[in-house]
């Protein structure tokens, strides 16, 4: 009788090990729908662009609102790097204290800078909700993969790696975007909500 005791008890501990929890009484219900309906938003973090030529790196804020978007990118000592409001109708870009202007935002700055940031016609991607049918989600419906069509028509790849619960949503800390041999990698220190 003891034996089968220990036995029982065993395997309920096993069970126990096995079995993951997953607390979601601070994740709202409906997460999803109420986060891709938030206007207002900022984002702060490191970006890092890694290309077969060069690699460089930039601190990344980022705000939303329901006028306008403005991505800043600054060194690691603080300067600026270039600073881009966007609206419905155009774009403005500040770079080296000269102020350009255009209609597209990602083709502004590929023009100006160089760098290819698929990610600034739609912003909600940032969140974890990119604009696509084609994604993989895990067992709670967080975005695993995706694939975005920027407006160069190029194909990228997106990989959400940290998802982390903020304001009763699940947000994404850590998301690389890769097309051809560009690779863009941004890691999220804070979020406002």
């Amino acid at each position: 009788m003891q034996l089968r005791m220990i036995f029982v008890i065993f395997l309920v501990f096993l069970t126990g090990c096995a079995s993951q929890y997953y607390d979601n009484a601070t994740v709202k219900e409906n997460w999803q729908r109420e986060l891709l309906q938030k206007q207002s938003w900022q984002v702060k973090g490191k970006l890092a662009i890694i290309q077969p030529e060069k690699r460089q790196s930039a601190n990344l804020f980022w705000a939303t609102t329901q006028e306008k978007d403005v991505l800043n990118l600054t060194s690691f000592v603080g300067t600026s790097v270039l600073s881009l409001e966007k609206t419905q109708t155009h774009a403005t870009l500040e770079l080296d204290g000269e102020t350009h202007v255009g209609k597209n935002a990602q083709q502004l700055v590929y023009w100006l800078t160089g760098m290819n940031l698929p990610f600034l016609d739609d912003p909600n991607w940032l969140k974890g909700l990119p604009n696509t049918q084609t994604f993989l989600a895990d067992e709670l419906n967080r975005v695993g993969n995706a694939t975005l069509i920027d407006s160069q028509g190029k194909q990228w790849q997106i990989t959400y790696s940290n998802y982390q619960k903020h304001g009763g949503y699940w947000l994404p800390y850590s998301i690389s975007l890769t097309h051809d041999t560009v690779k863009l990698k941004l890691k999220v220190y804070t979020w406002q909500i």
